[in-house]
């Protein structure tokens, strides 16, 4: 029982499985890994969320400090205006101004916004809050 071209004939087809087997790995792996990811609205969303929550409390003698937000750089805005009886009393706004025209444009390479009003003893509140941080790799 001399049968040597059985073990060589079985090596090819063992090498062949594991060569499909790493090329699947490989190709779900870089699939997985090179998508990108758009965050912008998701950001918006949480920023006007915590502004919400901020000025759920406003009163007279309010103070933004008091949100614990910092100052936004530039790929982030919002704005806050506050009204009473009609009137504008106060308004608090940081980032880059231009969001609250890009809101409004239609391409995908623009600002991604969220906007909420709310009223609070007697006050209008309106929140405008824009991201245009893409994200990125995960």
């Amino acid at each position: 029982m001399n049968k040597v071209g059985g073990e060589k004939v079985l090596s090819i087809w063992m090498f062949l499985i594991f060569g499909v087997i790493a090329l699947a790995v490989f190709v779900m792996v870089s699939m997985f890994y090179g998508q990108e990811f758009d965050i912008r609205e998701a950001q918006a969303e949480v920023l006007v969320l915590r502004l919400e929550n901020c000025f759920s409390s406003y009163s007279e003698d309010f103070l933004i400090d008091s949100c614990n937000i910092r100052e936004l750089d530039e790929d982030f805005y919002f704005s806050v205006e506050v009204y009473g009886e009609g009137e504008l009393i106060e308004e608090y706004s940081s980032g880059s101004p231009g969001f609250e025209v890009e809101c409004e444009l239609p391409s995908e390479n623009f600002a991604r916004c969220s906007s909420e009003s709310i009223s609070v003893n007697g006050f209008d509140i309106e929140i405008l809050a824009g991201s245009n941080f893409l994200g990125g790799r995960v």
